[in-house]
This record gives C-alpha cells, structure tokens and sequence, in this order.
C-alpha cells in the first residue's frame, strides 16, 4: 500500500468519504488488515475475490471463515457451507475446527445475503453471540463477522452488535 497515494489507501478512504466510496477488494483489504511477505493486504483481498468470484452473483448463503495469525495476518480463508437462498446452518464448531487445526489465533466470519440487503437477521445476531462465547472458551478470537449483501456489508464490530 506504501505504493498508492494517501488518498487511495483503504483506510484513509474509508475515514474521509466513508465505506460506500469504497470497492469489495478494499473492504475486503481492511478486514484483513496487512498483508504478508506476498503483497500488501489489496493484493490479498484482490486474490481472495478471484478465487471465490467475488462478493456478488451468490444465489445461496455461503459461510466461510478467514484464519488469522497473532498478528491478524492471514493463514487462509476457507468456506464451510453453503445453504438455500435465505439460510446456512453452521454451529461453532464447524467454524472454529479449521481454526484450531490451522493453529489460528483469530477468525473472522462472514456470509452473503443473496437478496442483497447485509441487514442482520436474529438468527445472524444469534450465531455471531454463539461464535464470540466459543472463541473465548477455546482461545481464538472472533474479529468479526461480516454479512456480505449487493455492494455493501454489515459489520458486527462497526455495528456494535456482538
């Protein structure tokens, strides 16, 4: 990121024009956070959304989790199900088994809404208070959970919600 102007650079994007200035691989980018020895942390989330065609064109929920190190670098980033058009049944430990066995420290969850509204649904509150409580018990911290809709997202931390 050091190559891009200040004005270009996710963060400082998001703080002065807000989240909606930005496009899928920078909200991505700042979920990571950093990027590794491999590219910065855009170069990342611009792999992450070629390998799994983008945010959008999902007709069914699909969840998944992106492992993190210590330092919130990514480990890998792996879907655990997909479901119908307007559910996925996952329970903590299928989130968090790819977790430990990666030897993450943190995850961050996310799933779409294919009707395209990120709006939290009770069972999504739900689920994302199951995963924080689990994640406490066996050491691995829930960063986030993000529901992904048609251009824009919900986020559990910015939302306050967890």
């Amino acid at each position: 990121m050091k190559n891009l102007s200040p004005d270009d650079r996710p963060r400082e994007k998001l703080r002065s024009h807000g989240a909606v200035a930005l496009g899928d691989n920078e909200l991505v980018a700042l979920v990571i956070g950093h990027g590794s020895r491999g590219g910065d942390a855009l170069m990342m989330a611009n792999a992450l959304l070629a390998a799994h065609g983008g945010l959008a064109g999902r007709e069914v929920e699909q969840f998944g989790v992106v492992l993190l190190d210590m330092k919130h670098r990514v480990i890998r980033t792996a879907m655990l199900a997909t479901g119908t058009l307007n559910s996925t049944v996952v329970e903590p430990r299928d989130v968090y088994r790819p977790a430990v066995a990666a030897g993450a420290a943190a995850i961050v969850a996310f799933h779409n809404h294919p009707s395209g509204d990120p709006t939290p649904s009770p069972e999504d509150v739900d689920l994302t208070r199951r995963l924080a409580a689990a994640g406490v018990l066996i050491g691995v911290d829930l960063v986030d959970h993000l529901i992904l809709g048609d251009r824009r997202y919900w986020s559990f931390k910015e939302g306050g919600a967890r």
